[in-house]
């Protein structure tokens, strides 16, 4: 020993090269780690952040907490690895426990105020925070943890690494730098032992032992030097994985330079690449290398500048980042799909701004709407409480007046005008009804006008009688050629308007005259119009007054009545006949409404006029008539209408009992209500058909449509009459068809 340290010079020298050589690997890998775990942190927060972006995004798309937690299995099993026991998990809070929704242990629950201090990182993510720290898991195993809040679900997210993973390779290079600290000592100590052959032992020594450390790196490892032109020339040194990876042979790779193994796109910058690389002696870039086979390999290049014996060498690290690329064009891809999603969601949310504000004017007319409706419902109890309370009244009045004649017949007649009355008001509904359902068939037929305003005329002027106003001065006049007053249309429809238009017309008019006429115009159309010298119409009013319900509001003094619905079936009625309508109006100067009508000219036909015996007169002996009705009170009056005819009259209120009594006691005529409280009367009348088919059928009914008609004609009925019935018109049918027999 004592000439092992007699050298003193050469015993420090030994102290001197262990001491710097620990003191600067414990530096080295004192910056590495903390250099490391800087990385980690922030691959760990970018990991947890796009998982935060990637479930918010799918949550927008409608995707259930099922579905998310599976997308994000999958993304974490195939490309959020985090190391070898790492592990990306999400949680919530439910009560005062954390319910783990994706973890390697998916039956996880933990108390938030568990005494042993387990899963920090997720109960700080579930209360709202995010960042990184060092804390134990679930299961107690220190970890370095990033965490986030995904505040759309309430979720914590954590992505997290065990220490013992992260410091793992830190010990393995500890205990090489040992090693390589025992291997110096040893080194040393045979030095001091052999003095004599110390320099050629050491080179060959340390030459082996930087081969093993040169070859035991992971990644492809190039040497090269700057040749006198400026350029980086042949590779003087490459690592087994270097040729591995780009399937050369060493010899065949120190024949190549950098530029001959890197793709077209990575040679373009090479000069100004090696300029930067020579002025900061370091750089880290992404390329591409060129396997011998053609296949292109993306890597990421740490290389590093040194002079060596007075040259400049390169000293180069690739990594082949293949596997992060394709993560992140997954990731960029599905950026871009969010991007699009969200662009979609903002035109989705103008859409819905702009429905919004239509739901907006809906809700406003539909409250108008309500408000009409209200005011048209009280209306319309006033106007059918008013002919009823006079249809009620004098009726108990008959009785009171028996042998009073002059009074029977006052009453009756106000009875029958008020149940007149009462009839308009519920066409007027029912035609408003079937007007706005599309259930309003036209009936084209010949349609004579001066006829038509010889009727109206005659109409009207009883109605002034009935309403006191013979003081107004009323006619009709056709400006038509004589030989156009002949047209084809809807006649009832036509009538039914100008009828409107004329009530309405004295309604508002107290004084003056009302007039009336057609013309046609110049385009061929029929235009007829109603003038009046009323009240009139403001100009700021006259866009609503063919809407339902509405009634302008007049006079406080002076009541008008009316259901508010005139005009607009009126409107309807002109619609229903290619027709247009409008107005001219002055407050206090009158209205004038005009409508068209297509002109359509047809023949003039004579029409053999239909006789109507009286009543009193119709006698029919030993016949018989089957009456089904189920109404105990529209029973009643047809037994009184037909009390003096000598008819015997058979009654039924079920279908069935109608069909019975019809094949078996075989009746004359059957007059058949429509709607019966078993089988309907159409039913009753085809089934009656098939045992009696020459059996005569009238179909009577509180429908009044055109349709219903046809209903009645194709079960079989010969006619058709509705409710409520006329005397004259049930005589006259029955003793039309019993007649014939």
């Amino acid at each position: 020993m004592h000439k092992l340290f007699s050298n003193r010079r050469l015993l420090y020298l030994a102290i001197i090269l262990i001491a710097s050589n620990l003191i600067i690997a414990g530096i080295s890998m004192i910056v590495v780690y903390n250099k490391s775990v800087s990385t980690l942190e922030n691959t760990l927060i970018d990991i947890v952040e796009r998982q935060k972006s990637l479930i918010t995004a799918l949550h927008e798309q409608g995707k259930s907490e099922q579905e998310i937690i599976h997308l994000m299995k999958i993304m974490r099993e195939k490309h959020y690895g985090v190391g070898r026991t790492g592990e990306f998990a999400i949680a919530r809070q439910v009560g005062d426990r954390t319910n783990y929704l994706l973890a390697n242990n998916m039956k996880l629950s933990y108390n938030l105020n568990n005494p042993q201090g387990h899963g920090l990182p997720m109960r700080l993510a579930i209360q709202g925070k995010s960042g990184f720290v060092f804390a134990q898991d679930y299961n107690g195993v220190p970890v370095l943890a990033a965490y986030t809040f995904v505040p759309a679900l309430q979720w914590g997210v954590v992505a997290k690494i065990p220490t013992d993973e992260v410091n793992q390779p830190y010990y393995h290079a500890i205990g090489l730098a040992l090693f390589i600290s025992v291997l110096l000592i040893s080194l040393c100590l045979i030095l001091f032992v052999k003095i004599s052959n110390p320099i050629i032992k050491t080179i060959v020594d340390s030459e082996e032992t930087y081969r093993m450390l040169f070859e035991s790196i992971n990644d492809a490892v190039f040497i090269s030097e700057l040749n006198e032109r400026g350029k980086v020339g042949n590779f003087i040194k490459v690592n087994d994985i270097a040729c591995q990876r780009l399937g050369y042979t060493q010899n065949e790779l120190l024949t190549k330079t950098p530029i001959d193994i890197s793709s077209e796109n990575a040679r373009l910058n090479v000069d100004s690449l090696i300029t930067d690389i020579l002025e900061r002696k370091h750089a880290i870039i992404e390329s591409e290398h060129v396997t011998k086979d053609g296949r292109v390999i993306p890597v990421e290049i740490s290389t590093n500048v040194t002079q060596f014996r007075n040259k400049t060498i390169f000293h180069s690290i690739a990594r082949d980042i293949s596997e992060r690329k394709h993560t992140e064009l997954e990731l960029k891809e599905k950026n871009e799909e969010i991007e699009a999603q969200g662009e979609e969601y903002l035109q989705i949310n103008e859409e819905l701004s702009q429905i919004n504000s239509e739901l907006y004017l809906a809700k406003e007319h539909a409250e108008e709407s309500d408000r009409l409706k209200t005011s048209f419902l009280q209306n319309m109890s006033h106007e059918i409480r008013t002919p009823m309370n006079a249809i009620m009244g004098f009726s108990e009045l008959l009785v009171q007046n028996y042998n009073n004649k002059p009074k029977l017949e006052k009453f009756s007649q106000i009875i029958n005008q008020r149940c007149e009355d009462l009839l308009d008001i519920i066409s007027g509904i029912l035609d408003i009804a079937k007007i706005e359902s599309g259930q309003l068939p036209i009936n084209i037929e010949e349609c004579n006008l001066h006829d038509l305003f010889a009727e109206l005329t005659i109409f009207f002027t009883e109605h002034q009688k009935r309403i006191g106003k013979q003081h107004i001065n009323f006619s009709l006049k056709s400006l038509c050629n004589p030989l156009e007053t002949e047209i084809v249309t809807d006649k009832v429809k036509l009538k039914q308007i100008l009828i409107n238009l004329i009530g309405n017309a004295f309604k508002f008019t107290d004084k003056g005259k009302i007039e009336g006429g057609c013309k046609i115009d110049a385009n061929h159309n029929l235009i007829f119009y109603v003038s009046d010298s009323g009240i009139g119409i403001p100009s700021d009013k006259q866009h609503v007054i063919f809407e339902r319900f509405t009634q302008l509001k007049h006079d406080k003094n002076q009541a008008y009545g009316g259901t508010g619905l005139g005009l607009s079936i009126v409107k309807g009625l002109v619609d229903l006949l290619d027709g247009k309508i409008w107005i001219e109006s002055q407050p206090g100067e009158g209205t004038t409404f005009y409508f068209s009508i297509p002109y359509k000219a047809t023949q003039i036909l004579q029409h053999e006029p239909i006789i109507i015996n009286e009543s009193e007169t119709l006698q029919f002996q030993n016949k018989t008539i089957l009456v089904v009705e189920d109404d105990f009170f529209n029973t009643e009056y047809i037994k009184e209408i037909l009390s003096d005819t000598g008819l015997n009259i058979l009654h039924a209120e079920y279908g069935k009992d109608a069909i019975q009594i019809a094949t078996t006691q075989s009746p004359d005529l059957v007059l058949m209500d429509v709607r019966l409280p078993d089988i309907n009367g159409y039913e009753a009348t085809r089934k009656i058909m098939e045992h009696n088919p020459s059996l005569k059928i009238i179909a009577q009914t509180a429908y009044a449509a055109y349709e219903d008609k046809q209903k009645a004609t194709d079960a079989g009925c010969i006619d058709y009459i509705s409710k409520p019935l006329k005397q004259d018109l049930l005589l006259s049918m029955i003793n039309k068809h019993l007649s014939q027999q």
